[in-house]
């Protein structure tokens, strides 16, 4: 089979096999195949191999580029905790179809996740962003927690759709952050953030 479809757009899948053809003949990678036509690829599989490029192109001394994604399951950052950390990566343009947790996990570099799309509640309580943190349009389809987050970098909030609570509590924001045309629309919580 050729190369995946998305590889137009996300060029780090260029040399991945194809997973799945679509009706129109269309062929996807195992990361950008639509939810429920990864096959008989189980979490636990999907999830390995996810880590084992996210390894891979660290000992390249890469960033990390995993636009586009699609999540289909729920997604546990927990193996980035600690002394462990998440460099520079990119989830931008990704689906998360079911919870992603990125609690305590700390992102040494720049963290983007513009225009990623959260189905289901995204936390980020007590993560370190050691770079900046990109969510410009992104859309928060659930509770979105950034309880007692730090971004060390710049934070960008712009144009992104929090549809349920949001929480920004106890965090601290140590550079320029910026919140221009967000949309709320139900309650953001900013319970004593430091600005």
């Amino acid at each position: 089979m050729s190369n995946c479809v998305q590889s137009k757009g996300h060029m780090w899948c260029k040399n991945l096999p194809s997973h799945y053809r679509d009706k129109e003949g269309k062929n996807y990678c195992i990361f950008h195949a639509p939810e429920g036509c990864k096959g008989d690829v189980a979490q636990d599989e999907f999830v390995g191999l996810l880590l084992r490029k996210i390894s891979e192109d660290y000992k390249e001394g890469k960033s990390c580029n995993l636009s586009g994604t699609v999540f289909e399951w729920h997604i546990n950052f927990k193996d980035f905790y600690g002394e462990n950390v998440l460099h520079k990566i990119c989830f931008s343009k990704s689906l998360f179809c079911r919870k992603a947790d990125f609690s305590h996990v700390t992102f040494n570099g720049d963290a983007l996740f513009s225009k990623a799309i959260f189905c289901e509640e995204a936390d980020f309580e007590y993560a370190r962003f050691q770079g900046s943190a990109n969510f410009s349009g992104a859309v928060f389809h659930d509770k979105a927690r950034f309880f007692d987050a730090t971004v060390e970098g710049y934070a960008d909030f712009s144009s992104v759709t929090f549809n349920k609570t949001s929480y920004f509590s106890w965090g601290a924001f140590k550079n320029k952050v910026i919140f221009k045309n967000t949309c709320y629309k139900e309650n953001a919580i900013f319970k004593r953030p430091v600005f």
